[in-house]
């Protein structure tokens, strides 16, 4: 019989869409993974903003020091494999002012506000989001 645990795990809970902690950004996607008889099945695993892939298995949460806030959440793939590719093996470098001032036109575009320094306040909060993933 396995013993139980009843001091816990300290471990950082993760929502398995998209979570912040104070060091990295997390997104869930589900990715096709080989099994333990050598098929290919799909796999929930969150990719890091370091492009590390986590798979969702509670052995390798726990090694990392994550556990997920919802493990039932469900959800569509909005993300391509080709996307995930690049992005694992290719950071790319973001100009900050460049990327900030593109999505100030995304909000000039597709929102009417009445005071310009409302577009530069929306922009600094997304920017951030933004930049979490950099």
């Amino acid at each position: 019989m396995t013993e139980p645990n009843l001091d816990g795990i300290s471990t950082q809970r993760i929502h398995p869409a998209l979570d912040f902690t104070s060091d990295n950004a997390y997104v869930g996607q589900l990715l096709p993974c080989k099994n333990e008889y050598g098929g290919w099945a799909k796999q929930f695993c969150l990719i890091r903003d370091d492009g590390e892939i986590i798979p969702c298995i509670e052995e390798v949460l726990e090694k990392n020091g994550l556990s997920l806030s919802s493990p039932s959440f469900a959800f569509g793939n909005e993300w391509s494999i080709d996307g995930i590719k690049k992005f694992i093996k290719k950071p790319k470098a973001v100009d900050p002012a460049q990327l900030f001032n593109k999505i100030k036109i995304l909000f000039k575009t597709y929102m009417e506000l009445e005071d310009d320094k409302l577009y530069d306040f929306l922009t600094l909060e997304h920017w951030n989001l933004f930049l979490s993933f950099v």
